[in-house]
This record gives C-alpha cells, structure tokens and sequence, in this order.
C-alpha cells in the first residue's frame, strides 16, 4: 500500500508547474474504470492545480497522490466520488484528503465512506460550496467543513466555529494562485480556504512536537485553530427535539373536545395508543353529547371533567384551555394539570413551550410531561445562512384561511399513502401532529410559537427537512397554517409571514391548495401564483372544504354551513375550469386516492399498487 502525505482529489495538477519543485506528485486517472498511475497527464483546468500550490506551500519533500476526478467543469456524479473513496481506503496510506470540491444533495454512501476513512484515522478536510448552501462532503459531521471568510486576509488567518455546519474558516478571498504551463491566476473561492487548512495541518503533522509525524487527530487540529483563531464563533450543540413521550402512553383521555382534540376522534386508527374517553367542562354545553369520527369508525359520548373516571387511563391530552379559563373566569387549566399529578397521571400540553408548568414536580412523581418544543439556544446564524437541498419528494398542504381542514388532509394523505406502501416522513405545524406519528413539527398557529423570526424558522424548518431527508423516505408532506398570503394588507396582522418562512423552510416541490366554498376567485388565483413562484413549485390540485359561508351575516358571525354535494359539484368544475387544476371536495370517499394519484403521477411513478 503506497503512503503520500496528503492525497487532492480535484481536476489533476499541473506537476510541471515550477512551484512544485520540491514535491513528489503522482497522479491517478480513471480509465475504463480502473485507477490508474499516469506519468503524463492532460489537465484542463487549473483548480487542482491552485489547490495543490497552497497545500504545498513552504512544505518540502511534500508526497502528494493526485486524484483526477472532476471534470474540466469541475463536476462529478457522486457514485465516481464514492468510488473513488473507495480505492482509496483499500490502497492508499494517508493521513489528510483534501476535497476542495464536492455534490449539493446528501448521501448515505458518502458519508458512509467518509466515516470509515474518518475511523481509520484519516482526516478528510472539504470545502463548502461558492454557492452558499450546505454541500458535501464538507457537511458531514465525519469531515472538516472549510468556507471562507472575508476576515482572513493572510494563510494563517482562521476562524473558529463551535457545533455549526462550517467548522472552518479561511482565506478565500482574491488572491494569486499557480495554474496550467507555468502562469498564475487571480482567483477566489471556498476551495482555496479549504487548502490553507490542509496546509496549515500538514505543518502540524511535520511539526517537532510531532515527532511520530501522523498522530495529529482532528481535535488537535481543531485546539490548534482555535488557539491561534482571529475570530471564535462559540454555539451550543445543535439538538432535533426528539420525544420518547409515546414510549410510556397506552391509555389516555383527552380534554377538552374541540377542533384541535377533535382529530383523535376522526383519526382514532391512526393512533399509537387506545382513547378512552373524551371529557369537557359541563358549563360548555358539550357534555353528554355523542361524538362520532368521520374517518374512523369510532363513538363517544363526551363526559364531565369534574366526575373523572381517573382509574381508567394513563395519561391526558390537555388542549389548548386559555380562552376555556377567560369564558369561564376559571383557571382551569392548572386546576386539570394538579389533578393529573394528584392521580398520578402523565400529561401532552397541546400548549408549545410551556414554561409555566413546574417539570420537576412531574419527575419527583414518576410522571412524564410533553409539550411541543425546539431547540432554543441554538444559534443558527453561525451555520452562515447555508442550507440543506432536499432530494426527497416534498408535497406541500396549504390554504387560503385557517379551519378548513388542512390537518385532516395531512391525516388522509398518510393514510392512504401507507396504504399504498410508501414510506412517509412529515412535519407538521399542529401541536397534536407528534402523536400521530410525525417526524418532526414546529406548532406556529394558536398557542403556537409565534415569538420566532424567519432567520430562526426556516433553518429550523430546513433542518427538519434535511434530518427526513435522511432518513430515505419515499415521500415527505408538509402541512402549513391558515391563509398563505395576505387577503388584506391593512393591519400587520393580517400578513402571513409565518407561513412565507414555512415555505422557505420546506420548499415543497407541489402543494395540494385547501380552499373554501366562499373563497374569493382572484384570492385563490393569487396564493396558487404565490406558492408557485415562491417555491418554484406547482399547485397539484384543490381540495374544496365541505363547509363555507352562505350569507354575510354567516361570516360576521363567524357560522359555517354544510353545503349540499351538488353545490360543492358545481363549485369543483366551475374551479377546475378557471384554473385548470383538479379540484376534489374534501368529504368525497374517493377524496385521499384521487389527490394521492395527482401526486404520484406528478412524480412520475408507478401507482399500479394503489
């Protein structure tokens, strides 16, 4: 097995080049997809060249194994970068791998050949990508991610980042640099940042405090740049809210019974854990009522809080009580949470954040508490603004205004989706969506978490995305809040920026539209431009809502009606007509198989299953 101080994967070098005078290059070339040793190489493009000339910077005798991957527009199909890897591992000795390039979109393969190298010791140092995203394999946890940064002026200026996406750091600003048959370029870029880390690791390795030359680790390298940083970016551990709260309910109840609670009832079977009954205070009104789901084949009869039948069930999902305790001039929700300590009972607060409730009285008695969170403390603005790119299928619920099902959308597509046997990653913005076994959520509509900014949202939301990118599901749905753009502009209140930031976030590449019965025409048309040219997407279809507002007077009071199947008919193809998009109500059997069908077709797979 040959050793090399450090090995280049990029376009070639030119080794001719004077500046490599005191260096011993060999150089890989693939042919007929063999790697092969070339005495003599056609190198068209300087990049490798460049980079090479800064790693061998005031180091003598430096070994260098050049691999020539990227083409002479320095791209690479990622299967030839992992290939390449690959070899490596099983024949070449080395300590550093420069990658002053690399792909857009996340690979398991990669990173899994990354990882192996990074356990053999081998440091892998990678440069970001010039066009601001997250890129890889500098994106990897397993690989130095190098950037550059307007603050490094010399080739020993680095900066320092601390649990962010880019680890590093340096000079990659305009600057002279080797090229082909002995010239110079003025240059700059990501990837010549990404070669002054190499450099300034490879002097390390040679340094007399390292007198066994390769047993510089990755820390040590991280210590030493960070002792010798012009600038420090320090950041808590970017955490996913994960939650093993399901891992301890079997049995629960749920109050009160409202629109959020009611989902329980219309998606029992979709459920982890078994409902035993639903309870709501009896001044409401709703006590004794019988309750029957939509979806599921489930009834209820809604009982009295205040008679309680504790015995019967482990925990309670608690939904949103603080217009329950200004109606009733009641504080009934630490009445209800006191309770459930009292008979030993764990509690789901639909409520996001709540840092009003004691956790640790909870933990004392042996009890869980859940509630919808994020990661608070982490700051994204050290990752630089980068974001992830998705390679997942993402299909996109909005809609024009808020109650008119959107949730339940969500529900129906994973529903008939699994049915048809692919695997659904999603995140939704509901605080009830965790229980239903989503993936992920960020809660931003009632009691939600609407202290947050889009410099918070979208990296958080896009991070989501990422992590259910990974985990290779078939498709992944979104579902957003209320209207998606303003239907009036003359009270801050009324502008959406909240879903804006959620489409940014997840970037969905189609959207199916909620929309009601008395919907204004050119306010539809408006959100299915938006959408499509916010998310450089496209509006699949519309999905009519069964209930709307017949009169003013319905909508001053805020009283929606059912309207009869042959309104909504006639409202369908009237839509389908002007927009020339599929519309399907709601309430139709036949409502999940026709949008999914929309989906899959639109994907261009093959829906012989469904």
């Amino acid at each position: 097995m040959s050793f090399y101080d450090v090995v280049i994967i990029d376009s070639g070098i030119d080794k001719e080049h004077k500046v490599f005078k005191s260096a011993n290059i060999e150089t890989y070339c693939l042919e007929d997809d063999t790697w092969l040793i070339k005495d003599f190489l056609d190198v068209k493009n300087g990049h490798g060249t460049a980079v090479a000339s800064i790693i061998a910077n005031k180091i003598s005798n430096l070994n260098i194994c050049s691999f020539q991957l990227f083409n002479e527009q320095l791209e690479c199909p990622v299967e030839m970068l992992i290939e390449c890897l690959e070899f490596i591992k099983q024949n070449i000795d080395c300590k550093i791998i420069n990658l002053s390039l690399g792909v857009k979109t996340y690979d398991k393969k990669l990173e899994s050949i990354c990882c192996e190298l990074a356990s053999n010791g081998v440091m892998i140092i990678a440069a970001f990508s010039n066009e601001g995203g997250v890129s890889y394999p500098a994106g990897l946890d397993c690989v130095i991610g190098v950037d550059a940064s307007h603050r490094c002026q010399k080739s020993d200026d680095f900066v320092y980042i601390r649990n962010g996406v880019v680890n590093v750091k340096a000079k990659g600003a305009n600057q002279r640099v080797a090229w082909l048959q002995n010239k110079y370029m003025i240059t700059q870029g990501a990837s010549y940042a990404c070669a002054y880390v190499t450099n300034f690791a490879l002097k390390l390795c040679m340094n007399k405090n390292h007198l066994d030359s390769y047993m510089l680790s990755v820390d040590d390298l991280y210590k030493e740049i960070k002792d010798n940083c012009i600038h420090l970016y320090d950041n808590t551990e970017g955490r996913v809210p994960t939650s093993d709260f399901l891992d301890h309910t079997n049995t629960v109840a749920i109050f009160p019974f409202n629109k959020e609670t009611a989902s329980f009832l219309h998606f029992n079977d979709m459920l982890s854990f078994n409902v035993i009954d639903f309870y709501d205070y009896k001044k409401l009104g709703r006590v004794g009522l019988d309750v029957t789901g939509i979806y599921s084949n489930c009834s209820y009869r809604i009982k009295n809080i205040e008679a309680c039948e504790w015995g019967s069930f482990d925990t309670m999902i608690i939904g949103h009580l603080d217009e329950m305790s200004s109606h009733i001039n009641f504080d009934i929700k630490s009445w209800i949470i006191d309770k459930c300590i009292e008979e030993q009972k764990n509690v789901y607060l639909l409520d996001a954040d709540n840092f009003q409730v004691d956790k640790s009285i909870f933990q004392k008695n042996g009890l869980k508490l859940g509630f919808p969170t994020i990661e608070r403390d982490y700051d994204f603005s050290v990752d630089m603004g980068k974001l992830y790119t998705v390679n997942t299928p993402v299909v996109g619920v909005f809609g024009t205004s808020k109650q008119q099902g959107k949730f339940s959308v969500q529900l129906l597509l994973r529903r008939e989706l699994k049915n048809q046997d692919y695997f659904v990653g999603q995140l939704g913005s509901e605080p009830q969506s965790i229980l239903f076994g989503f993936d992920y959520m960020l809660p931003f509509g009632y009691e939600g978490f609407d202290d947050l900014y889009h410099r918070q949202t979208v990296p958080m939301l896009n991070r989501f995305m990422f992590e259910l990118d990974k985990k290779e599901a078939d498709i992944i749905i979104v579902g957003s809040q209320a209207g998606t753009i303003p239907n009036s502009f003359e009270n801050i209140m009324y502008l959406t920026d909240k879903q804006l930031d959620f489409i940014f976030g997840t970037l969905p590449d189609c959207v199916v539209l909620c929309i009601n019965y008395h919907d204004d025409l050119d306010y539809i048309g408006r959100t299915i431009k938006a959408i499509e040219a916010l998310a450089d997407c496209s509006v699949l279809s519309l999905c009519l809502f069964p209930l709307g507002y017949i009169t003013d007077w319905d909508l001053m009071m805020d009283k929606k009606t059912h309207i009869d199947k042959e309104a909504l008919d006639s409202k369908c193809r009237e839509l389908a007509k002007l927009f020339e998009i599929p519309v399907f109500p709601i309430a139709s059997d036949s409502f999940a198989k026709n949008v999914v069908k929309c989906i899959v077709d639109y994907f261009g797979g093959d829906d012989s299953n469904a």
